[in-house]
């Protein structure tokens, strides 16, 4: 199996400029991202994660985004909402899970307990919504809703 060692080489970079590119700790160019990429591909190379760091620590790398489907969605504008949403969490190394069941209390507690998500966003709050009151309850709550906008994992511009 190919190492950090052999992807530096095809791709003609530093062990340092492999580790960047793969942790996205700091910026590196377009064409050298893309020479790292396809040399990893090529060689089929994967990252070790290191063991001594817990995965609470490395995060997700998702962003959930519950929207309970209701008589009076509008489901085209929630549409184009999420494509935006899906494009800009991308463009940070973030996925989007999207939770649409009526009783998002209950999905929410899934996420929540299995750590599936870094952060999560609240679409259509209501004044007495068991979501927000979940996610308000929980120490490491990522919570964005309209009402308000709590991050401790994750940056405000992980979704602009």
């Amino acid at each position: 199996m190919a190492g950090i060692k052999d992807v530096a080489a095809r791709a003609g970079v530093s062990i340092s400029t492999v580790s960047y590119v793969v942790s996205g700790k700091r910026r590196i160019g377009a064409e050298t991202q893309a020479r790292v990429r396809a040399a990893a591909l090529e060689l089929g190379y994967r990252p070790v994660i290191d063991a001594t760091e817990p995965a609470s620590a490395r995060g997700t790398h998702v962003l959930a985004v519950s929207s309970p489907l209701r008589p009076y969605t509008d489901v085209a504008n929630y549409a184009a909402f999420f494509f935006a949403l899906a494009t800009a969490a991308k463009r940070h190394g973030y996925d989007i899970l999207l939770l649409m069941h009526e009783a998002g209390d209950q999905e929410m507690r899934r996420v929540a307990d299995r750590s599936m998500a870094d952060g999560v966003f609240l679409l259509d709050v209501l004044l007495s919504d068991s979501r927000a009151d979940m996610a308000g309850a929980r120490s490491t709550a990522n919570t964005c809703s309209a009402r308000r906008c709590l991050w401790r994992r994750c940056s405000p511009t992980a979704a602009t």
